[in-house]
């Protein structure tokens, strides 16, 4: 089923707890996804995966039944953490329908995992909202408080306040949290648009100087909500050519300090010499 049947899977079904849907296997263009019953994958380092040290989680879920919820608990009993990739913020620092979808996603899971990592300061396509006091509104604190005001701790919620793109977002990620903390079991929840291209940078990066304990990582999409057609559609051939970059950019580089050294050398969002990209196409309303 491709990206864009996931929005009309959501649309039939009725809520994002009703439409969740898992990626069982990801190993090719974004129309690659197979529908069935959870089938768990071992998180162990008997059986590497080709892509270095990420031992990967597929799973898929179709629409909820009492059978599917008991797997779904079962299947995330051992989640350290999830990640939960920014999409942008409104004039006034509103989260938009598509990042609360995902945030309300990670707030059902049951059992809940141990921290929450909201991604993203923000982006280079447009400026940063302002708050009544005229300081900016970062796209991960505006999350975590989303967050905290549905009730979950502020122990558990660790913004991740520096990345302006999603490569940013999982590299970031990793070295402000997940390393210090020694978190390896990690569930990606995003957008089904983000959703290949967020699963594809994620297994690069989490897998970057083969860490001695691997990661394990699963990945969920909730549906495409509240984007006006023509914004999903230009940011739907936007990440097709953004995922092409991503497979070029894996076989370049392999471990944590080259990555560094791409960002701050050669990537426009972090790189002194070079000028930062800005969006003027439909896609822009998706950031």
């Amino acid at each position: 089923m491709a990206v864009g049947n996931l929005q009309a899977l959501g649309q039939e079904q009725g809520g994002i707890e009703q439409s969740v849907c898992r990626i069982s296997r990801f190993g090719g263009p974004a129309n690659h996804y197979q529908f069935g019953r959870p089938v768990p994958l071992p998180c162990n380092r008997s059986k590497q995966p080709r892509h270095g040290a990420v031992s990967l989680d597929w799973r898929e879920w179709m629409p909820l039944n009492k059978a599917d919820a008991e797997s779904k608990r079962a299947s995330t009993a051992a989640l350290e953490a999830v990640l939960i990739p920014g999409g942008g913020l409104g004039l006034r620092g509103e989260l938009p329908a598509w990042v609360q979808a995902r945030l309300d996603r990670a707030i059902a899971l049951t059992p809940p995992p141990q921290y929450f990592i909201p991604l993203s300061a923000g982006t280079t396509h447009k400026p940063p909202p302002l708050d009544a006091a005229g300081f900016s509104v970062l796209e991960s604190v505006a999350a975590g408080r989303y967050l905290a005001a549905q009730g979950i701790a502020g122990a558990q919620i660790l913004p991740e306040t520096i990345s302006l793109d999603t490569i940013g977002n999982a590299y970031f990620a990793r070295v402000q949290h997940t390393e210090p903390l020694g978190l390896r079991r990690l569930h990606v929840i995003t957008s089904a648009f983000h959703l290949p291209r967020t699963a594809a940078i994620c297994r690069w990066i989490f897998a970057l100087s083969s860490p001695a304990t691997p990661y394990c990582l699963s990945f969920e999409a909730v549906p495409d909500v509240g984007m006006a057609a023509d914004v999903l559609a230009g940011r739907r051939e936007r990440e097709r050519h953004s995922l092409m970059r991503v497979n070029a950019l894996k076989a370049r580089f392999t471990t944590l300090p080259e990555v560094h050294r791409w960002l701050y050398a050669e990537h426009a969002a972090y790189a002194i010499a070079h000028q930062p990209e800005r969006l003027s196409s439909a896609a822009l309303g998706s950031y």
